[in-house]
């Protein structure tokens, strides 16, 4: 497992705890020359016993875009933890993928607590109190800590669908992803910082997509529903009505109503506009029909309506949007 991948190796003895100076002393020097950051902020923040080998990813820089606009890399580390390793802290700033591959350990955790063992796993929000340990004689896993984008509603998505906790086998796609973002991690390669962000991106979504909630959703999702979905995205430029919807559909306006929410987040109006304005983007790139055709074409007769709409859900008025996208220059 990442033997592909440079990994800094400590064995660690004796344990290394926040009220041992000579032994914490020992691990700030592995990991930088300067004492380290994370050793300080989990000596403010909790508590923590360090017990056996530690495999540790060199923290590299991050660009002031990507911590404002992308999935980063806070740290990585693979643990071979022995009986005495525990880790008990708050307010940290970084969601946790901590993910087992041999031995046992248990997270406590909003009021719960769960046992691991191989191929088990857990996201969790770090700004809340929890606590993770060794269960018997080892517990060897994988510390993932990320930031950026939003990243604490991934964590939200999965503890409402299945506790924050996830199974994924060993060797199987969640593994090969986790080696492949750690390639590029530290590879010199373009536009790394994007491709990072993306394949953190793909490997929340296979936690999400393989939870027992998601794939609860999809079996009891409607196919009325779906019908409906595809004639929207068909004739999106249709006067379209919620009392339309219904009738076609068969399901009634409430009921509706909480199935667009549930299953795509926004109400079923709120969908046939997401449409339109899709479809006139598409409309302002690719051709030059003027912009009040545009806005008749995609369903919305009224041309101020349509302009204040669309300036309204991308930040641009028709006009400024098409000078800048327009793919006929």
């Amino acid at each position: 497992m990442f033997e592909n991948i440079h990994l800094q190796f400590k064995k660690i003895y004796p344990p290394v705890t926040p009220d041992n100076p000579a032994t914490l002393a020992q691990y700030s020097h592995f990991l930088q020359e300067e004492p380290s950051e994370e050793v300080e902020e989990m000596k403010r923040h909790g508590d923590f016993c360090l017990d056996g080998e530690i495999h540790i990813s060199p923290i590299l820089p991050v660009s002031e875009f990507a911590r404002r606009k992308l999935y980063y890399i806070k740290a990585f580390v693979v643990m071979k933890s022995g009986t005495l390793y525990r880790t008990r802290r708050k307010d940290e700033n970084s969601c946790l993928l901590l993910y087992t591959y041999d031995g046992n350990g248990c997270l406590e955790y909003n009021g719960q607590r769960h046992l691991l063992s191989k191929g088990d796993g857990f996201l969790i929000d770090c700004r809340q109190p929890h606590y993770y340990y060794t269960c018997g004689d080892n517990w060897s896993h994988i510390d993932f800590h990320f930031l950026g984008a939003e990243t604490e509603l991934y964590a939200q998505y999965l503890m409402e669908s299945q506790q924050g906790i996830f199974f994924q086998p060993l060797n199987g796609l969640f593994e090969r992803q986790l080696e492949e973002l750690m390639e590029l991690y530290e590879n010199v390669t373009p536009y790394r910082e994007l491709l990072i962000s993306a394949k953190i991106n793909s490997l929340l979504s296979l936690l999400l997509t393989s939870s027992r909630e998601y794939q609860h959703l999809l079996e009891r999702r409607p196919e009325s529903l779906c019908n409906l979905i595809k004639y929207i995205n068909n004739f999106y430029y249709k006067n379209l009505s919620l009392d339309f919807m219904s009738s076609y559909s068969g399901i009634s306006k409430p009921h509706l109503i909480r199935l667009f929410r549930k299953y795509l987040d926004c109400t079923p109006r709120e969908y046939v506009i997401s449409q339109q304005i899709e479809n006139a983007k598409n409309l302002l790139e690719t051709t030059t029909l003027p912009i009040n055709k545009v806005g008749a074409t995609v369903g919305i007769e009224n041309s101020s309506y349509f302009s204040s709409l669309f300036k309204a859900r991308t930040g641009m008025s028709p006009g400024e949007y098409r000078s800048q996208n327009s793919l006929l220059k």
